[in-house]
Order: structure tokens, then sequence, then C-alpha cells
């Protein structure tokens, strides 16, 4: 019983954090530094198995630093927002996010997939990618006309997921649903 109530109040907490989040992401001036804090703090939003293997550092470091390799490109000085590794299914998700406030456009997702192109040769593993900003532009591709393993998500469907995870988990423990 007292696992629970551990697990019951840290629901509770991160969906007060999805409070506080969805303030951040409604106020104008929102940062896309401050976004990116907030997310690399709380990845479980993007599900329990990922873990941090880089934030914000440039594709050379990554390459050099994490994978122990030479890296030959182009684009050393560039850097995705964050990578996330995936221990168990040795699988990466790279994240490109822009601010709250930021529609989507091509530009972008043209960006997040060339990160990805440009550290593919350099591991054997998948590497998913997720797009996230405050709208979809109109010049998006569709998913049918995506690259394979690349979605395209806006900061309220993040925030939706999250919260109705956490509150089917409230529930199923017997607590109340948390707007």
């Amino acid at each position: 019983m007292a696992e629970l109530a551990i697990i019951g109040e840290q629901t509770k907490g991160r969906l007060e954090f999805l409070d506080r989040f969805e303030e951040l992401c409604g106020k104008k001036g929102t940062d896309e530094s401050l976004v990116h804090g907030a997310l690399e703090n709380n990845l479980w939003l993007f599900g329990v198995e990922y873990s941090v293997f880089s934030s914000n550092k440039t594709l050379k470091r990554q390459v050099e630093e994490y994978l122990g390799k030479k890296y030959t490109g182009k684009r050393e000085k560039r850097h995705p927002d964050l990578i996330l590794n995936v221990n168990y299914a040795k699988q990466y998700l790279l994240i490109e996010f822009k601010r709250p406030s930021h529609t989507l456009t091509f530009k972008d997702y043209q960006q997040a997939t060339t990160y990805r192109n440009d550290f593919v040769p350099y591991t054997d593993e998948e590497i998913k990618v997720l797009l996230i900003g405050g709208k979809r532009g109109k010049d998006l591709p569709t998913a049918q006309n995506r690259e394979p393993n690349t979605r395209i998500m806006i900061f309220d469907e993040i925030l939706s997921n999250a919260r109705n995870q956490l509150n089917w988990l409230l529930v199923e423990l017997g607590g109340e649903v948390h707007g």
C-alpha cells in the first residue's frame, strides 16, 4: 500500500508539472531555452524508457565523446536539442524543438532529419526523430510523406498525452482525475 501511495504522489507531482509547463508554453515570450531545460529534466514525457544521451552538444562532440568515433562531417558545430537513448531497444530519439509560439515549417523538419542523417554513419542503431513546436505549418510533410521514424508533435499534444496517461494511472490507483 505504501508503494501505491508513493506512485500516487509522484503522479500528482507530474500533473502539477504539466500545469506549470502548460503555463510556460502559453506565454508569448517563452524562449526555447526555458522549454529545453524543462523537457530535459522531465524525460518521462517522452516515455519511461528514455534517458539522456546528450543535450545541446555539437555533432562532433556527440560522435567523438559518446560514440568514440572520429567525426568527419561538415556540420560539426551544429547541435540537436536533445538526443535520448533507449537502453533495452538500442534506439535513439533525436528531439528538435522550437519555442511554443513557433509554427513548424518544412525547414524545421529538414533541420531535424538532417541531424539524424549526420549522425547515422556513426551508429548502427535506429534513430527516431521527434520535431516539436507550437503549431503545425501548412508546408510540413504529411505522415505518408515523412522519412521513416519521424514524428511531428505540438506542445499541446505532448501535454494532453502525458496528462491522459497520468490521469489513467490515478484512476487505477483509486484517485481523482486532474484537469
